[in-house]
């Protein structure tokens, strides 16, 4: 997302989650918005390593091939998306060049990370200090319950939501780890769908959060692009 994020769906999205965007001028490249802006507490005690899909359909009942997220939460509510959900619009998220980013948001630290292993470039913004919970893509979702089920292995509340002109919106929520496991949304447009598709509780690992050593840190203080 991210997760933006989020985790997923928060990070990711979000994340979702969870990354605040800003207006941009119309500047080719990946546009990331200012993360610091918007950064809910984080998510301790729930470990995980995930994975996720997004596909789209517009104007079509055929969804398009899924982009494949991946997804690390450790202890400490440090997160990883590999690349990051939350890039803004206007950019080529097909494009291979997209492949070569991966979000970090490091609470422990204070930081959040954007890495491009094609320039060897960290781009580094401060999350502030909060003493009230900022809103968040992590939070219940509300709407007209479905139930509950069982998605990989673990328990998810449902929720439905009705929209204008005949959107719809159903999302499987996982309120132990903040996490959505299932999110599909339905306009007279467009489809989406977002899920995981594989799920592996406990730490990831401490590989996959530090900052390579080999990487230059490039301070960001506003909504950056990188062509």
């Amino acid at each position: 997302m991210s997760g933006k994020r989020q985790g997923f769906f928060g990070a990711v999205v979000v994340a979702a989650a969870v990354v605040a965007f800003a207006a941009f001028a119309p500047v080719k490249g990946f546009h990331f918005g200012d993360a610091t802006l918007g950064w809910a507490p984080p998510v301790t005690g729930h470990p995980f390593t995930a994975q996720f899909t997004w596909q789209e359909a517009q104007f079509t009942a055929n969804l398009s091939a899924p982009a494949l997220y991946k997804h690390y939460r450790d202890g400490w509510g440090r997160e990883v998306t590999i690349p990051p959900f939350g890039v803004a619009g206007g950019s080529d998220t097909t494009s291979p060049r997209f492949a070569n980013f991966t979000e970090i948001v490091d609470p422990v630290a204070g930081y959040w990370y954007i890495l491009d292993s094609g320039t060897r470039i960290a781009h580094r913004a401060k999350m502030p200090v909060r003493s009230l919970p900022a809103p968040s893509g992590n939070e219940t979702p509300t709407g007209t319950p479905l139930g509950s089920r069982t998605i990989l292995g673990v328990r998810a509340e449902g929720f439905g939501v009705t929209g204008a002109n005949g959107a719809s919106a159903e999302k499987w929520f996982c309120e132990d780890l903040k996490l959505m496991m299932l999110m599909k949304m339905n306009s007279a447009r467009r489809t989406t769908l977002r899920q995981v598709t594989a799920l592996q509780l406990g730490e990831p690992g401490t590989a996959v959060f530090p900052v390579p050593g080999d990487y230059m840190i490039a301070d960001e203080i506003s909504p950056f692009v990188v062509p």
